[in-house]
């Protein structure tokens, strides 16, 4: 303990860390055949809030807004009633009422990992007052491979499988970081949750 902290005896140990097979494997190639089909003019270096630094965030980027492509907008629809609502349920009908206030916030990110590739710094969802409204944060992996993720503080990690969707809290108390896949690229989509 630091300080004056007092312990506090609690009857359950929670990470608020859920996964979901939200996704088949053939949806999961349908997302990954988009991007690599895309003209390379619309995907960018992985960027975080301090611009692009390979150091901290090594991938190839490409946004979309849900309501641009049917593929998209499926893709959205899966996340909400197969993550989002189950999440919900799981905390109480207060959080479940709270769903009819949120929706995806930003536009929706796939991420292509290379081998060595990775979001390698800790880091959490909402950081900056820019992003300060996101409450949830949704990401499925695209395809199987060794690099996870990591939650810090949690002890947590999360094995990639074609078509988990993992959500969690956005806060600072959920500092994660992508685990480095030497061998395999990796592909994920990730986006967040909030207020409408």
């Amino acid at each position: 303990m630091i300080g004056n902290e007092v312990h506090i005896q609690g009857w359950r140990n929670e990470h608020f860390i859920r996964a979901y097979n939200a996704f088949s494997i053939n949806e999961c190639n349908e997302l990954i055949n988009y991007f690599e089909n895309l003209d390379p003019s619309a995907k960018g270096e992985g960027s975080t809030l301090g611009g692009v630094d390979k150091n901290v965030k090594d991938s190839l980027d490409f946004t979309f807004n849900p309501n641009d492509d049917e593929l998209f907008k499926r893709y959205a629809d899966n996340i909400w009633n197969k993550a989002v609502v189950p999440y919900s349920w799981e905390f109480g009908q207060s959080l479940l009422d709270c769903t009819n206030e949120w929706t995806i916030t930003e536009r929706i990110n796939i991420q292509k990992y290379n081998p060595n590739g990775g979001f390698k710094a800790y880091h959490y969802e909402g950081s900056s007052k820019n992003v300060s409204s996101r409450l949830l944060v949704f990401m499925t992996y695209l395809n199987d491979c060794d690099g996870g993720t990591r939650f810090l503080y949690q002890g947590v990690d999360i094995q990639p499988r074609a078509g988990l969707t993992v959500i969690w809290p956005a806060g600072w108390t959920h500092l994660h970081k992508g685990l480095i896949d030497h061998d395999k690229t990796k592909y994920i989509v990730t986006g967040w949750i909030g207020y409408k």
